[in-house]
């Protein structure tokens, strides 16, 4: 049995299949929001602490007054403007679902079975239940890839500033020349260990990644 990487869960078995057939069974357990995606859940609560400030900004403050140059300013009770409801509402948004998207990939689990002749790929999370199955002879390559997302991607005076982090997943390749794509924002030293131990079980290789 292979080493797991550091903070990775992976776990290597083998099996039998019908007394005759050997197969491989990989299990990835739950890596809890805070670890997963590199901290997209710690990025979206960031985000809504900061929304909780502007709303507070926006709605609160102008209805309790203020005494600026020893003017006393009464408190608004008017609507809020119809462009300011619809920004924050917006914003809240992005920022909840942010949190959501962090929660399901740190909860989200999988199982990997390669048998005789068949690969069966099952990742379960909160929000939906993938089960792919696919004949040994149609994989032709398996490797860790980008999913495009970065955390911590800057930009100073135009020009791009430090990349940020990357977030991987595992990518399948058919003899179609399609790609699959499963577990987004795991380890990537985990995602790389489960890709060598299936390229040697497959007996495959692995594919110039071109993005697409």
């Amino acid at each position: 049995m292979k080493k797991q990487p550091k903070g990775g869960r992976a776990q290597l078995r083998s099996f039998a299949i019908e007394g005759t057939s050997s197969g491989s069974r990989i299990v990835l357990r739950r890596t809890g929001p805070w670890r997963a995606g590199h901290g997209v859940f710690w990025v979206g609560i960031c985000f809504c602490f900061g929304m909780a400030i502007i709303t507070a900004a926006f709605v609160v403050l102008p209805r309790v007054g203020s005494t600026e140059g020893g003017v006393y300013t009464p408190p608004s009770n008017g609507p809020m403007p119809a462009g300011v409801f619809i920004a924050l509402g917006l914003l809240w948004l992005v920022s909840m679902g942010t949190v959501l998207f962090g929660i399901n990939m740190g909860l989200r689990r999988g199982l990997i079975e390669v048998t005789a002749d068949l690969l069966r790929i099952q990742q379960i999370s909160p929000f939906s239940n993938r089960l792919v199955e696919l004949p040994r002879g149609r994989v032709v390559a398996v490797q860790r890839g980008p999913t495009g997302l970065s955390i911590g991607a800057t930009r100073r005076a135009g020009r791009s500033g430090a990349a940020g982090r990357g977030v991987d997943e595992l990518h399948i390749y058919t003899d179609d020349g399609a790609r699959l794509r499963f577990y987004a924002g795991r380890q990537s030293g985990e995602l790389e260990l489960v890709a060598a131990h299936l390229r040697e079980v497959l007996a495959v290789g692995t594919r110039r990644y071109d993005g697409t």
